[in-house]
C-alpha cells in the first residue's frame, strides 16, 4: 500500500519533489532524477531539479530554500540534496515542507567502488524514494508536533508501534486486527417467487472467526407480514427466519467481502380466518431453505463500527401451501431473493 504524505491541500495538485543541485556534483542529478522519476511513477509524483551554484549550508537555510519551493508550485511534498565524500560517501538532505522539518541521511551502499556514480545515483534515489513511500515524513510530523506541544508519556503497552506505511501484505494487517467474535444488527427483505409480495423486518446477528477467513454466522429476525385473500377467507402469516451462514471472507484493503452457503429455517404462524362466523384459527409450520449470499463489511470512519450489505438467493427445500377452507391462498415460494444491511460492531 503507498500513500503519499500529502494533505488536501496539497493532493489537489500535481504532488512534485525537488532535488536541489549543484550541475556538476558527482552523482550526477540527471541520474538520480532519472532513476527517482521513475520509483515514483506509480505513486504519481513529479521529480524536478533546481540547481544551484552552492548547496544551503544549515538546516535553516535548507528549510528556508523548502519554504521557496513550497511557495513557489503547490503539491510540493518535499525537496532533496546531497553532498559526496570520495572516502566516507554521501549525505542525503531532505525537507518535508509540510511540517518544515529537516534530516540528514548518510548514504554508504555496500561494495561501491570509489567512483562508482550509477551505484551512488541509485542509492540517493532509493533513499529519497523510501522517504516518500514509507512512514519517514508523517513520524518527522509527529515528531515537530510533541515538541511544539509536548505531553506526559504514555505506558509501554499503549505505545506498541503498528506496522509501517508500505510494511507487509495491507490485507494481511487488516485480517490481525479483526476480533474473533462481533455483533450484527439491521434491516432485511425477500422476494418470494412466484407469489411475488415482498417481505421485511429486523434482524440481529452474532459471528465467530476460529479461524483466519472462516466465519460462521447465526442470524433470526422477523420478516413481517404476508396475507393473502380469497372467496374462501383470509390468511394472514409471520415469518421469523433463523439462518445459519458459512462465511469465507476476503480482505480487500479495510473492507471485508464474504461468500457464503447459507442454511435457514423459517418458523411460520399462519391464521386463517374462513369467511362466515367460523372465527380465526392458528397454526405454525416449519420451511427450510438453502442458497447462498454474499456480504460486504465496510469500516466506518469513527472504526468502532462497519456498515453491512448483503444480498443473495435460497432456494426453498421444504414448504407449504397456506389455505382456507382447502384453498391455497399464500402460495409457497420457490425461490426467495434476500438482501439485507445493517451494522456491525464488536465489544472486543
Amino acid at each position: 500500500m503507498l500513500v503519499l504524505v500529502c494533505g488536501p491541500a496539497l493532493c489537489a495538485e500535481e504532488a512534485r519533489v525537488v532535488l536541489i543541485v549543484i550541475p556538476t556534483e558527482e552523482p550526477s542529478p540527471d541520474s538520480v532524477q532519472e532513476i527517482l522519476q521513475e520509483h515514483l511513477e506509480e505513486v504519481q509524483v513529479r521529480v524536478d531539479v533546481t540547481e544551484r551554484e552552492a548547496l544551503p549550508d544549515t538546516p535553516n537555510h535548507w528549510i528556508e530554500v523548502g519554504a521557496n519551493q513550497a511557495a513557489k508550485e503547490p503539491g510540493t511534498l518535499a525537496i532533496f540534496g546531497w553532498r559526496c565524500e570520495e572516502k566516507t560517501g554521501c549525505t542525503l538532505y531532505m525537507v518535508d515542507t509540510g511540517s518544515d522539518s529537516f534530516a540528514a541521511i548518510p548514504v554508504r551502499p555496500h561494495e561501491v567502488e570509489e567512483h562508482d556514480s550509477d551505484r551512488m545515483a541509485f542509492a540517493l534515489a532509493a533513499t529519497a524514494r523510501e522517504s516518500i513511500w514509507g512512514a519517514m515524513f508523517p513520524v518527522m510530523r509527529r515528531l515537530i508536533e510533541e515538541g511544539k506541544n509536548p505531553k506526559v508519556a504514555t505506558s509501554h503497552r499503549q505505545r506498541e508501534p503498528g506496522p509501517y506505511i508500505g510494511e507487509g501484505d495491507p490485507a494481511q494487517q487488516v485480517k490481525g486486527k479483526r476480533p474473533w467474535m462481533w455483533f450484527e444488527w439491521g434491516y432485511h427483505g425477500e422476494y418470494p417467487h412466484p407469489t411475488g409480495q415482498s417481505l421485511h423486518g429486523p434482524w440481529v446477528g452474532a459471528a465467530l472467526s476460529p479461524g483466519k477467513n472462516l466465519v460462521p454466522f447465526l442470524q433470526v429476525g422477523w420478516l413481517g407480514l404476508q396475507s393473502g385473500r380469497s372467496e374462501q377467507g383470509v390468511v394472514k402469516t409471520h415469518r421469523f427466519p433463523v439462518s445459519l451462514a458459512l462465511r469465507i471472507y476476503i480482505p480487500i484493503g479495510p473492507a471485508m467481502f464474504s461468500v457464503a452457503p447459507v442454511g435457514r429455517v423459517d418458523f411460520v404462524v399462519a391464521k386463517s380466518d374462513p369467511v362466515g362466523p367460523r372465527g380465526e384459527s392458528t397454526e405454525m409450520e416449519v420451511e427450510v431453505h438453502a442458497g447462498a449470499a454474499t456480504t460486504w463489511h465496510l469500516p466506518l470512519p469513527s472504526g468502532k463500527v462497519e456498515a453491512v450489505i448483503g444480498m443473495g438467493a435460497l432456494a426453498t427445500i421444504l414448504g407449504h401451501d397456506y389455505k382456507v377452507d382447502g384453498h391455497t391462498t399464500v402460495s409457497a415460494s420457490g425461490v426467495r431473493f434476500i438482501w439485507m444491511v445493517g451494522m456491525a460492531w464488536s465489544p472486543l
